[in-house]
């Protein structure tokens, strides 16, 4: 089965890596993508929908919409240099018994980016993944925020468009974490999410 989308990378010198290479048939590896000289990274497909983002500033387009995040006062997308670039796949696999695998088949594609920034209380680590989810024909964002300092009671919110779409409201210790995933959309009543705070185990250097 064709996957329904693949990801693109626009490097600064206007030229165009693919996933897949329609001339000569073959798909490209990921590890192959020059990070450091994409302008823009997304998953597309033929309808030539995109959802991805501007290594400039970190700025998601879902669609027509613009996603931005920001902690306080802090704007997680005041920065110039994004492109420490997620992407990966779940797959689904059927088995029936005494004949192995049958079929594996995609059914979530994930974009993302993580950062460190310096604040004037200390350095804080942001990543950002968004998944598209054929399961239940949704997208969501999980964020995880990192700090090496102590965050009280600062807010946290998801903007589309400059419009204040969720958000949560951030007690986390230095050397904690704390994830949340918000849906933007999708086919079943969503379920409401509980934040998680852990302890971090993340190399916040990367």
């Amino acid at each position: 089965m064709q996957n329904p989308f693949h990801w693109i990378a626009l490097y600064n010198d206007s030229s165009v890596l693919e996933e897949y290479n329609n001339d000569t048939d073959t798909e490209v590896s990921f590890l192959d993508v020059d990070k450091k000289k994409t302008d823009y990274f997304a998953f597309i497909n033929s309808f030539g929908a995109k959802i991805g983002f501007s290594t400039d500033n970190g700025v998601f387009d879902v669609g027509d919409y613009a996603v931005k995040f920001n902690l306080g006062d802090f704007d997680l997308n005041g920065s110039d240099d994004y492109h420490d670039i997620i992407q990966y796949k779940r797959y689904q696999t059927d088995y029936i018994f005494g004949v192995g695998q049958v079929d594996s088949i995609t059914d979530s594609y994930y974009v993302g980016w993580k950062k460190s920034f310096e604040t004037d209380k200390g350095t804080l680590f942001f990543k950002v993944v968004c998944e598209i989810s054929l399961h239940n024909h949704g997208i969501n964002f999980e964020v995880k925020i990192s700090p090496n300092f102590d965050v009280e009671k600062e807010k946290f919110d998801i903007t589309v468009d400059g419009n204040e779409f969720g958000s949560m409201i951030c007690d986390i210790k230095k050397g904690q974490s704390i994830t949340k995933k918000i849906w933007l959309q999708r086919d079943d009543e969503p379920k409401q999410e509980e934040n998680k705070s852990e302890e971090s185990t993340e190399d916040k250097t990367e």
